[in-house]
């Protein structure tokens, strides 16, 4: 369903002349329809795609948070040598990597910073954190923003686009209402956001309140029709100035180091580069065995900073007083993560790789720049959720796991494309700086020579060294579940492969009947004499993805994931040999 119907507060507030008052200071806004609805569908449809957003899943103590989610942001260069991004930390596994505006999102942007509340204070948006909620199950819990990288005295904009979701505002527990009023009569309004909203929340508002969407189960008889707008599915957009910024080098001697400076920053802007590059110009080698481990402060600052980020995440939910500057607490990491990152300039020239690949038409999106980043990111919370595997492996050996799983698919039978005629994919995109020494390299491009179902089969380490499977694994969870049905959907389509062959590819339709009618180890040996080749999309479920199941490694995570995503790759084999037996 298409947004043809009017949704829009304006008609329930015409006292407000379409612009909304919220909170208990009445300071910040909801501004109904601020742009063309028309352009508002055209622009839900391009960013439901992977053109323009390029979906990620994101973690949070281990879990799946149940909304997809893209970090978009001003990439710029401030000197001859240092580049640098906006920085906004938040309660999140594994910061995602910032990617670059894309045009509609920079034509968005351009359009909310005409808003007369932010031309007002002259306010430039410079980063963008983007999330889908797939139907009205998926909500976000109250929280309030955090704010210690964000500048001061600056909006929050929030930008709907899709289904309309209610928006709960709610004075923090122990705050005083308007009224006078606290504990459980503390103040709250309630208020939908519709396709094309926008709603401006100001630091003293997001100071004294906690916002959130509810997840809302009803069925759909139940819900107006501007709730079911295009089967529920929403994008929020969350625009912020950001006044802390990781600054980084993309070649030579410095090209590994990373500075985060600004306002949730540990170091002076001026200060910081030009030691950096004092201390990079005394150095004569440009060989250094270790030299791919980021800044020491910007990695290595121990558990206490995590912990703190943790602690003050929590804090700014509860506390009610407004960050002010004197009272920012500085960082020197990412996020909560104890994992080495990858060096900016490598995720930059990834990313440049895989988006000119798709651009041309030599990869599809199911083996692009969206599924490079989900291996990685499995990779991620594969290594977190085993500490001992970490202190064992040391940073090198992570580093070569993480950047493995991005690279996994630079050199894949798929990807007709060369960069170097006589060198690998790999090889180029990791020797383009000169920054990693030739060993790290080459051990990069044996991780990834383990990842090929078609060509090792499933892996068998050998005993004490399971972790050698993970790079396979964490690639293997992504040809399961509903991301592994579309792929094998997909591919089976573009190589012209039926779903089914009639009298000959088998019809299961439950667990039981799986394992009487399949004989799993002999149809994916035959698979693999057969250089990965099955008859139709249904066999090639049978041949490789149903037997899938087994973790070498050992990872409890994996092992999570395989249970979830198996039984969504089953229920959909399932599914359709039940409308076999239909029309049979």
């Amino acid at each position: 369903m298409t947004s043809s119907i009017l949704c829009t507060t304006a008609t329930e507030n015409d006292k407000y002349n379409g612009t909304k008052p919220v909170g208990m200071l009445k300071t910040s806004f909801v501004r109904s329809q601020v742009i063309n609805r028309d352009i508002a569908d055209e622009l839900f449809y391009k960013m439901l795609g992977n053109d323009e957003i390029h979906w990620q899943k994101m973690y949070q103590r281990g879990g799946t948070i149940p909304r997809l989610a893209c970090t978009q942001g001003l990439r710029e260069q401030v000197t001859e040598k240092w580049n640098r991004y906006p920085l906004f930390r938040h309660p999140v596994d594994v910061l995602p990597h910032v990617l670059p505006f894309t045009s509609s999102v920079e034509w968005l942007k351009n359009e909310l910073e005409n808003l007369p509340e932010l031309k007002a204070i002259n306010q430039k948006l410079d980063h963008a954190l983007i999330q889908m909620y797939p139907d009205g199950r998926a909500g976000i819990t109250p929280h309030a923003d955090k704010t210690m990288d964000q500048e001061p005295n600056t909006f929050i904009v929030i930008f709907r686009l899709g289904a309309s979701r209610e928006m709960i505002v709610e004075a923090k527990p122990g705050s005083v209402s308007a009224g006078g009023d606290v504990g459980p009569k503390r103040y709250k309004e309630k208020f939908l956001l519709n396709h094309g909203d926008v709603f401006l929340l100001d630091s003293e508002t997001n100071a004294l309140h906690l916002h959130s969407i509810r997840s809302d189960k009803r069925l759909d008889r139940f819900k107006t029709e501007c709730e079911k707008l295009f089967n529920g599915t929403s994008i929020s957009l969350v625009f912020r100035t950001i006044a802390t910024h990781v600054y980084y080098q993309k070649g030579g001697l410095g090209s590994n180091i990373e500075h985060i400076i600004g306002r949730g920053g540990p170091c002076n802007i001026h200060s910081c580069l030009e030691k950096t590059e004092s201390s990079l110009g005394e150095k004569k080698s440009d060989k250094v065995v270790d030299k791919h481990v980021c800044d020491q402060t910007v990695r290595h600052s121990g558990d206490s900073q995590r912990t703190r980020l943790l602690h003050y995440f929590r804090d700014e939910n509860q506390n009610t007083f407004v960050m002010k500057n004197e009272h920012v607490p500085v960082f020197s990491v990412h996020d909560s993560s104890f994992l080495p990152r990858i060096p900016e300039w490598l995720m930059e020239n990834v990313v440049k790789f895989y988006i000119d690949l798709e651009k041309q038409g030599i990869v599809g999106h199911d083996h692009g720049l969206v599924h490079s980043l989900a291996v990685m990111q499995n990779m991620q919370m594969a290594l977190l959720s085993d500490l001992h595997l970490c202190i064992r492996l040391g940073d090198r050996q992570l580093l070569i796991k993480i950047i493995a799983a991005l690279l996994h698919d630079v050199d894949d039978r798929k990807i007709s494309f060369k960069m170097d005629q006589t060198k690998s994919n790999c090889f180029m995109l990791l020797s383009n700086q000169d920054a990693f020494d030739i060993s790290f390299i080459e051990e990069v491009e044996r991780m990834i020579d383990t990842v090929s179902t078609s060509k090792n089969g499933n892996v068998h380490p050998p005993a004490g060294e399971e972790h050698m499977a993970l790079c396979h694994e964490v690639d293997m969870i992504e040809a399961i579940g509903q991301i592994g049905v579309d792929r094998m959907i997909a591919y089976g389509t573009k190589i012209g492969n039926p779903m089914f062959i009639v009298n000959e590819t088998p019809i299961v339709t439950n667990d039981q009947e799986l394992v009487e009618k399949i004989d799993s180890k002999a149809r994916f040996a035959e698979y693999m004499r057969s250089g990965g080749k099955s008859k139709s999309i249904l066999d090639h479920a049978y041949d490789k993805t149903l037997n899938l199941e087994e973790v070498h490694s050992g990872n409890e995570w994996i092992k999570s994931e395989v249970i979830k995503r198996m039984k969504v790759m089953k229920d959909f084999v399932y599914e359709q040999n039940k409308k076999r037996v239909i029309t049979m």
